[in-house]
Order: C-alpha cells, then structure tokens, then sequence
C-alpha cells in the first residue's frame, strides 16, 4: 500500500504532541512494509529535521516562512471567511504547485492522509490531481474548541472578542471541509462526538496517540527530587495561557507554603510573561530541551495545567510510562483513558491543584499506587505498533469501497 501525507510542518524531530502524533504511527506504517510519501512545509516556528522524515517516507517539502502574528495580519482577517491560522500561516499557492508535482513525478498512492484541518484547504487540487484516491483527514484537535475556549478564559474583551469571532470562522471552516471527506479519524472520543454532529454523513474513528514505552522505562534506584514539571510546547496558544494561570494562581501560594520544592517549565518558544518567573520561586524556565527523559525520571509529578484546548496531551502518556505520575485539570486529561485518583490526579480549581500537588510530595504510597496505575494502562491502550494497525485497517477498508 503506498500512503500520501500532506502536513503542515515536518513531524521530525517528534519532539511535541502533534508531531509525535503524526511521525510514530507513518515510521511504524512503513516498518510494516507500506510505502509512505509525504508532502510538508518546513515550519521556521518548530524544529525541523528533514534527514528524519526521509527515513521512513519520500518527501517533497516547501518552506514554510510562517510569519509572526500582528495587529495589521489580524485586523485583515476581519474580511476574510476563512480562520487566521489559515490566512496567515497554511494558504500557500506554491504548495498547490508542489502537489500538481507530486502527481506528475511520483506513483500514485492508494489512499491520503491529511493532517490536521488545515490541510483541506488543498482538497480540490487533490481531488483533481488524484481522481478516485480516498481522502482520509486525522483531526489532531477540534480547532473552533480550542478558540473558544481561549476566549473564555481570555480577560481582555478586545482579545475576547476576536477570538469568539475566529471561534465562529474555524467552526463553519471545519464543518464545511470535514463534510467533503471521505472518512476522519479523530484522537478522542469527546473530539469524534463533536465532528459526528458537525459531518454526520461522513463516517470517522477515533484512533488515539500513544508510546513505545520500553524507550520511557525508569531505573528503579534513580533518586527522586522535590520538584513538578510542566511539558508542552509554549508557542501553542492554549498551553501558554495555562502557564500563565497556574503560575499566577497555583504556583505562587504552593511555593510560599513549600520553600525548596522545585518547577521546571519545559517547551519551545516560552512567552516573557513565563520567562520572567525564571530564578524565582523555584521556577526553572528551559525552553527546548533535546531530551526530557532525565526530567521525567527525576522529578516527582507532571502538572498538567491545561484551561483550554483539544485533542489528547501524548505528554500525559509518555510521563505514565516514565512512572511519573501526573496531576491535571479535567480539560488536560481529556481523551486519555485515565481514572481519577487510580491513573491521575484531577482537578481545576487551584486550592485542589495545590492539594494534590502536596499529596504527591508527601504519600509515598499515593505516589506508587499512580506509578503502577499508570504504566499498567499505558502497556495495555497505548503502545504504537497496535495504533499503526488501526490506521491501516482504516486505509484498507476505504480503497476496497473506491
């Protein structure tokens, strides 16, 4: 079977949720003897390997130059149907001529995927360059969700505003495009649920993300240290907001009452109301780090602070087989087939954060009991090997129906 992938950016290196999400399940899918070609942009926002990606697949690459968002590119937006993401960033001519290319150049694929919504926006030169090839679209997230929930927890009325109005756009995007799919996979079952009642005639499946977790496995006489990590990439709108939050109305009055205990802030492109809690109250800000394992090992517990968003955090499942135990919010732990206090600590409000947060610190047995909990469920839902199947079953159905 030979599968064509249109992404937005490379998925190599698989360093945050989304390229994780794309460049496991395709290098298993070609380990399995299929064909892999893939069509990106080269993203200037995140770590690009192209070497990487040419490991496992054939490649044919733009590059992406995404510009910096401004006042002047957003008040434009006012005037477009079309969501800003889209405008500014993933609406290229050029990558219409790249695909015209491919279909000259390379063998004809048997089935499509695209990657994230946005990459519809070049369904009809697909359409028209591979007639009768099945089009598959994997939904990461449920964009018009994450917008609205920015907007609501947005204090800014002007920014509030804007991002209600960029909500409504991406909402009558999605359900437009997704309604011209052949078929959608989804990575939760609260995202598929949503796009059920956006495209109802256009069958999906969720098939989530998941871990080799032989490669996360923990020496049992590592030494633990008193400190939280929180990991995510934070030029992602919604994770960058969280920070702010808990930092302001979790962290501050834990550090005070918890002199010594320790929080490293792991992610690339950290905005500088977050860089500027670097060195105080026990704040570490890295940025990009190459390998996170050693965090993972050593530190007592994930916080996962996330307010808004969609999709599933991979991050949470990586910890789990890292025997880090995790502490989230309701929305982070969204997707991932985790029951509170048996895999997870959840909660939203800070003072329960807070809790939960001195509970890891000080029960040992609490801390073990989320340990096994944890990697248990990640050994039995989550490997990759068995989600890569999953794609491909997918696959296989729709070309024996074309």
């Amino acid at each position: 079977m030979r599968i064509l992938n249109l992404l937005p950016r490379l998925a190599t290196p698989p360093v945050d949720g989304g390229a994780i999400g794309v460049y496991y399940p395709m290098k298993s899918i070609s380990e399995m003897g299929h064909e892999v070609c893939t069509i990106a942009m080269v993203s200037n926002r995140h770590p690009q390997d192209l070497e990487m990606s040419r490991a496992y697949s054939e490649c044919y690459t733009i590059e992406g130059k995404f510009p910096e968002p401004s006042f002047g590119t957003a008040f434009k937006n006012f005037f477009s149907r079309k969501p800003y993401n889209l405008t500014l960033r993933f609406a290229k001519p050029e990558f219409h001529v790249l695909i015209k290319k491919v279909a000259r150049d390379a063998p004809k694929p048997d089935i499509i995927q695209l990657d994230w919504i946005y990459m519809a926006e070049y369904l009809k030169t697909i359409r028209q360059c591979f007639p009768g090839v099945p089009v598959v679209l994997r939904q990461h997230n449920a964009e018009h969700v994450i917008f609205r929930r920015l907007a609501e927890n947005e204090s800014n009325i002007f920014k509030r505003i804007y991002l209600f109005g960029q909500a409504r756009k991406m909402y009558r995007y999605e359900r437009r495009m997704m309604r011209k799919m052949d078929f959608y996979t989804t990575v939760t079952d609260t995202d598929l649920a949503i796009f059920k009642k956006m495209a109802p005639l256009v069958p999906g499946k969720t098939i989530q993300a998941g871990v080799h977790s032989d490669q996360f496995e923990r020496p049992e006489a590592m030494p633990r240290e008193k400190s939280f990590l929180i990991l995510g990439s934070l030029s992602w709108a919604p994770y960058a907001q969280s920070v702010e939050w808990f930092l302001e109305k979790v962290w501050k009055k834990f550090s005070k009452d918890n002199p010594g205990v320790g929080l490293y802030i792991v992610g690339s492109n950290p905005p500088l109301a977050i860089q500027k809690w670097t060195g105080t109250m026990g704040v570490h800000v890295t940025g990009f780090v190459e390998d996170v394992l050693p965090l993972l090992h050593r530190c007592s517990a994930m916080v996962v602070p996330l307010l808004s968003g969609s999709g599933m955090r991979i991050k949470i499942v990586e910890s789990m087989a890292a025997s880090l135990p995790v502490i989230s919010t309701n929305i982070g732990i969204e997707g991932i087939k985790a029951e509170k206090d048996i895999h997870a600590l959840v909660a939203d409000r800070p003072e329960h954060l807070r809790e939960h947060m001195q509970g890891i610190l000080k029960d040992a047995s609490l801390h073990q009991h989320l340990v096994k909990n944890g990697k248990d469920l990640v050994k039995r839902e989550y490997e990759w090997n068995s989600i890569a199947s999953q794609f491909i079953d997918v696959y296989q159905s729709l070309i024996q129906k074309s």
